[in-house]
């Protein structure tokens, strides 16, 4: 297995793409709790076994979600989803699953996910549970956030469109509009972060608030992520709405 997570990571890294690593989950699984989720054909997963794919799927793409486990009074409708999605099981299938294995799986997909993530993105390294030698290559060096300039913002009914030079690698920009040029606390009217990957891309965005007034001063900060930590840049330079 360790051969496969080395390539896929690799293959990942190359073309830009995400990857989840289900093996990954699903060899902790088996191996170290004993959970077998074949069925007995030893090609199809059985209902929990797709859980441990779904699961670790949910935290590649949602990866700024932290963990929250699944309480007794979540069980019935987890137990319904489960089954609601089985493509193909002749075994395994049961109308109430354990909480402590959903628990179990879900905590693991968590792991992996968070853990291969910095290697796929060609920032630290991965050890595949499965190997004792790191499959990535060697660590990279830290990126520093981007000061960002800003270009236009402009006001249209309570709607700010702002317009900014394009940047590398940013992860989000957090937004600051204050009464003055010097942002003093009391000045500050408007705060938002901005994630959508469309957003950063295109270096636009659009924000909404009855407190916008022309006259008024925005800045921008961006920040990029390290090993799964956020860096922050510094604040652009102060611009006047119009």
């Amino acid at each position: 297995m360790p051969y496969f997570t080395d390539n896929y990571i690799k293959t990942a890294n190359k073309v830009g793409a995400e990857l989840a690593p289900a093996g990954e989950a699903y060899y902790d699984v088996y191996t170290n709790h004993g959970k077998d989720y074949y069925c007995k054909d030893s090609l199809h997963p059985q209902p929990l076994g797709t859980f441990v794919s779904a699961s670790t799927i949910f935290f590649t793409i949602f990866n700024d979600d932290e963990l929250k486990l699944f309480e007794e009074s979540e069980h019935t409708t987890i137990d319904k989803l489960i089954n609601s999605n089985v493509a193909h099981a002749e075994q395994g299938i049961m109308k109430s699953y354990p909480l402590e294995d959903l628990n179990l799986i879900y905590n693991l997909a968590y792991k992996y996910a968070k853990a291969v993530a910095p290697a796929v993105e060609g920032k630290g390294k991965y050890v595949s549970i499965a190997y004792e030698e790191p499959t990535t290559a060697p660590e990279a060096k830290k990126i520093k956030a981007p000061k960002l300039k800003i270009k236009k913002a402009k006001l249209k009914k309570k709607s700010l469109k702002v317009t900014f030079k394009k940047a590398k690698n940013i992860k989000g920009i957090n937004v600051l509009v204050a009464k003055k040029k010097s942002f003093a606390k009391k000045s500050i009217v408007f705060k938002k972060t901005i994630k959508s990957k469309k957003a950063i891309k295109k270096a636009a965005f659009t924000v909404k608030s009855k407190k916008f007034k022309k006259k008024m001063y925005i800045k921008l900060q961006a920040y990029v992520t390290n090993s799964g930590k956020k860096t922050k840049g510094k604040w652009s330079k102060p611009v006047r709405i119009k």
